[in-house]
């Protein structure tokens, strides 16, 4: 009895060494990915901006401008996981009020704006997350009138203090998410040029209101 205990004592103790080093040799190796969170992210906005406040003093946006269909570029670094830091560049179409204009007479406009902004997004690895940013820069509309064969440009140029954003992503693939926004302009025009002659202004605070949706691309 006493032989085979020791028999078996000696087999289990065998196999246990062998097993420990068959799985030490198997051991497998643990890779660390090279996505840190840290890189480029490119950004596309569409939407509608409602005008807010005045032109010039006693002289509100709604007077001048109906609306506008901007498009925005984002081109932002990440420097940490969460935050990034970049620049925007948006163009669109300004919808002129034509409520003043003289019979026969047409209106069409445009909006140009570009600058620095920084973005955080409270959880960059979630398949959605909300996102918060700030900007500042510098903003110009022209609109231009026609009528009888004949056209004149008003240029409304400014710094704008602050934009204020702030969205929704979903993950719709690999890196790449879309959601809505909304943004949120302070800004004041200070120069202002009719047929290229430059014009007194009385400046004033203005806004625009810009809703819609935002495409971003983490490369």
């Amino acid at each position: 009895m006493r032989q085979l205990f020791g028999l078996g004592l000696a087999l289990a103790t065998g196999l246990v060494s062998t097993t420990a080093l068959a799985k030490e040799e198997a051991a497998p190796t643990v890779e660390v990915s090279s996505d840190d969170g840290f890189g480029l992210s490119l950004g596309l906005r569409a939407g509608f901006a409602l005008p807010l406040g005045e032109v010039s003093k006693d002289s509100s946006m709604s007077d001048s401008f109906h609306g506008a269909i901007p498009f925005q570029l984002d081109a932002l670094y990440r420097v940490t996981p969460n935050i990034g830091v970049g620049l925007y560049l948006s163009y669109g179409m300004v919808m002129p009020n034509k409520d003043n204009l003289p019979s026969g007479a047409d209106a069409s406009g445009s909006w140009l704006k570009y600058g620095v902004q920084a973005r955080y997004r409270l959880s960059p690895e979630a398949t959605s997350t909300p996102w918060f940013g700030l900007g500042i820069g510098m903003e110009s509309v022209t609109t231009t009138v026609s009528g009888n064969g004949r056209s004149v440009d008003t240029s409304l140029s400014g710094l704008e203090f602050a934009r204020i954003m702030a969205g929704y992503d979903f993950a719709v693939a690999n890196e790449f998410s879309v959601g809505p926004f909304v943004d949120f302009s302070l800004g004041q025009y200070s120069s202002m040029e009719v047929a290229g002659v430059s014009a007194d202004i009385e400046k004033s605070m203005h806004q625009w209101l810009f809703l819609g949706v935002h495409g971003n691309y983490d490369l």
